[in-house]
């Protein structure tokens, strides 16, 4: 039997170098390529945790032993001004804060009745439209419940569901083509 030479280098940053008889067999991270970790993680998850039956879901709950102080008053606003502000140097009370450019002129094209939205006119209606077709019907599976009361509740209509005919449809009910910008006015906001 012959001898090996085992070199493990360990570096500051938790790199490691694993050699035989000066032949490099492995290298890594001690803290990510090793199993287990050398230093496991701060928590695990615990397979046999679960919930206590009363678990509460809410994230805030009131504090059952709170009360309001004496002088607390209902009426009073949440929000009040800052008794201790003070206007800054230079306030200008008159000053709208914006004015309108007074350099800025119409064009001479401008027409102060367009529409900054119009009609694509280029649109057209896509095949198969189902303009005979509403897009929500009452779902025919829907069951009135046992404990509606029509003079408490009113008449009982089925939930809408979406119609199953315009699934494979583009488009279901009354088409009209989609606005666009009106190419005649400059940057519509």
């Amino acid at each position: 039997k012959s001898t090996h030479l085992c070199t493990l280098i360990v570096n500051p940053d938790n790199s490691f170098e694993m050699l035989v008889d000066q032949t490099l067999v492995n290298s890594g991270s001690l803290l990510h390529d090793v199993s287990p970790p050398v230093n496991p993680p701060q928590e695990i998850e615990d397979p046999d945790d679960s919930k206590p039956e009363d678990w509460d879901e809410r994230e805030k709950i009131p504090d059952p032993d709170a009360t309001k102080p004496d002088d607390w008053n209902e009426d009073a606003p949440r929000k009040i001004i800052d008794p201790d502000a003070t206007k800054p140097d230079g306030w200008l009370d008159d000053e709208e804060e914006k004015i309108p450019d007074p350099d800025a002129t119409k064009p001479d094209d401008w027409n102060e009745d367009a529409p900054r939205k119009i009609i694509d006119p280029d649109a057209t209606k896509p095949d198969g439209w189902l303009d005979d077709e509403e897009e929500f019907v009452p779902d025919p599976n829907a069951v009135k419940p046992d404990d509606w009361d029509d003079e408490m509740d009113g008449e009982w209509e089925a939930p809408q569901i979406e119609n199953p005919k315009c699934e494979s449809a583009p488009g279901c009910g009354e088409w009209s083509p989609p606005m666009i910008d009106n190419p005649q006015i400059e940057n519509p906001k």
